[in-house]
Parts: structure tokens; sequence; C-alpha cells
């Protein structure tokens, strides 16, 4: 692995050997933000994924914000920001 930074830890192997995966990247930041609300408004996903433009290769990412547990309250908020992103873009995927 040249550049830890673009692996993610994805568990052990049966021997007990880190397993890194490499991270998923989006070429933009519409993309990547897409993905991260239908990833917040899947009831499956419990922690807040954000997105980020990585300083190394310029591409986009998704991550945890610091883990935080997303409520039912969050969900609602996040159903109305996509609905209002999806607009602006003109996203009419879903």
């Amino acid at each position: 692995m040249e550049n830890s930074k673009h692996y993610k830890f994805e568990g052990y192997d049966k021997n007990m050997n880190k397993r890194m995966i490499p991270k998923k990247s989006y070429p933009d930041e519409i993309k990547a933000q897409m993905v991260c609300y239908e990833l917040n408004l899947n009831p499956n996903n419990i922690h807040k994924i954000v997105c980020y433009k990585c300083p190394t290769c310029g591409q986009w990412h998704l991550g945890h914000h610091s883990w935080k547990q997303l409520t039912e309250d969050d969900r609602s908020k996040i159903r109305k920001q996509y609905e209002k992103f999806k607009i602006l873009h003109n996203i009419n995927k879903y």
C-alpha cells in the first residue's frame, strides 16, 4: 500500500492481520453528496456519513461524522435537504 491515506480498514483476516481496501472515490461533489444523502436516509445506517474533498487526490470520498448517531429528527432534516438538493441540481433519478 503505497498511499495508506487511500485505503480504509475493513476488518481482520483469519490470521488477525488488518485488511485494508481502497477508498471509493467520486469525481465531483454532487455525486458524492447524493450518495451521502442516500446512505443517511437508509434506516440500516446508524451513523452520519459526510463527503469531503481529498487533499491528496482531489477526488471526493465519504467518511463518518464523528460517529454521530442519526436520529429520526436528523433523517427528517436530511430528507428535506435532499429534496432541495435534487431540485437545485435537476436530479430526477429518484
